[in-house]
């Protein structure tokens, strides 16, 4: 059962660039150390919430594959250092995450 990783923030007004780079940083990091199926940036279209947010949406085969992209992503360095640098910035603010799994319908 496919698995996602929903992360969403609020971007920094004037910083879009800067956030869509380091975004663009760690989707290629995790592409290349964890097990994912694809990375998805969404951009708020409708609602008050909707304005300057930007959702990043990681998805996995299953809750295994989940498991072992957290495990090899935690391990890395350059996944590190990225969370560093956005750490540091001023880029965007990150919301609370969800964890979500497909339904089988």
């Amino acid at each position: 059962m496919a698995v996602a990783n929903v992360i969403p923030f609020q971007v920094t007004p004037g910083k879009a660039q800067e956030f869509g780079a380091l975004i663009a940083e760690g989707t290629a990091i995790a592409q290349r150390v964890g097990d994912v199926t694809s990375v998805r940036v969404w951009q708020g279209a409708v609602g008050a919430a909707g304005l300057g947010g930007v959702t990043v949406v990681i998805e996995y085969e299953n809750m295994e594959a989940y498991g072992r992209s957290v495990d090899a992503l935690t391990a890395d360095a350059d996944w590190q250092a990225m969370l560093a640098k956005f750490g540091a910035s001023n880029l965007a603010t990150p919301m609370p995450t969800q964890l979500v799994t497909e339904l089988q319908m």
